[in-house]
């Protein structure tokens, strides 16, 4: 005699196997790798809308619930590296200012983090963009470009961070970069003799564009002074998935 099997767990094999929208490709990466992308099944394009200067609880349910993707992990930690470094008896933290633009199969999500001083300046500032993309073809949507900047503004030539490698170690972290002890002590002793240059601790975006693969540049700048001027991340996801 042939078993049944119950229609509601039919129903639930059915949905496992033919509906995931999970990312399959990303099983091929590094457990790094695939802890910073995100990728799933969309049949529509992103419409084109303009939200400016509206706050994080807003722009953060824009991304979730109207436009359907993942804001990564790295966008909260971000806001933690940069409290790390520009928060202080003398900084007020303001509340952030967003905007969430999407011009069709484009999507930005952008967070600018302002932190005011006592003299009413504003020395330094934290950025996070994300910018998701839509392929009409592979009916996806893919986060395709990570950027989180530390800026750093000094008329006195005064360093208003707390710590600039300890920033370098929180976005390496941010990205999920391997070895990063051993990198931080090569990378240590050329940044306390940098001056007016740009310094690289990660740079595999170049590569990695050519090999369609997930790359990483973390970069410190210097002014004119030798005063860092700002502090860069980016992830880019070459994959044509």
């Amino acid at each position: 005699m042939k078993k049944l099997i119950p229609m509601f767990l039919l129903g639930c094999l059915l949905a496992a196997g033919c509906g995931k929208k999970e990312d399959p490709a990303a099983a091929t990466l590094s457990s790094e790798d695939q802890a910073i992308v995100w990728a799933e099944k969309r049949e529509k394009w992103f419409g084109k809308f303009d939200y400016l200067e509206i706050d994080q609880t807003e722009a953060k349910e824009l991304m979730t619930d109207k436009f359907k993707v993942k804001i990564p992990a790295l966008y909260e930690g971000a806001e933690a590296v940069f409290d790390e470094q520009l928060k202080s008896g003398e900084t007020t933290k303001e509340k952030p200012i967003c905007e969430v633009v999407s011009t069709g199969n484009s999507l930005r999500f952008t967070t600018a983090y302002p932190y005011k001083w006592a003299d009413g300046k504003y020395y330094a500032y934290g950025k996070v963009e994300l910018t998701y993309e839509w392929n009409a073809d592979r009916q996806k949507a893919q986060l395709k470009y990570q950027e989180v900047e530390l800026s750093h503004y000094s008329e006195d030539n005064k360093l208003y961070m707390a710590d600039p490698l300890k920033a370098v170690e929180g976005f390496a972290k941010l990205a999920k970069v391997k070895d990063i002890d051993d990198k931080l002590a090569t990378f240590t002793p050329e940044y306390e003799k940098a001056a007016e240059e740009t310094l690289f601790f990660e740079q595999t975006i170049e590569q990695a564009m050519s090999d369609g693969l997930v790359g990483r540049n973390i970069s410190v700048d210097f002014g004119e002074t030798g005063t860092v001027s700002s502090i860069l991340l980016f992830i880019n996801d070459n994959r044509n998935i």
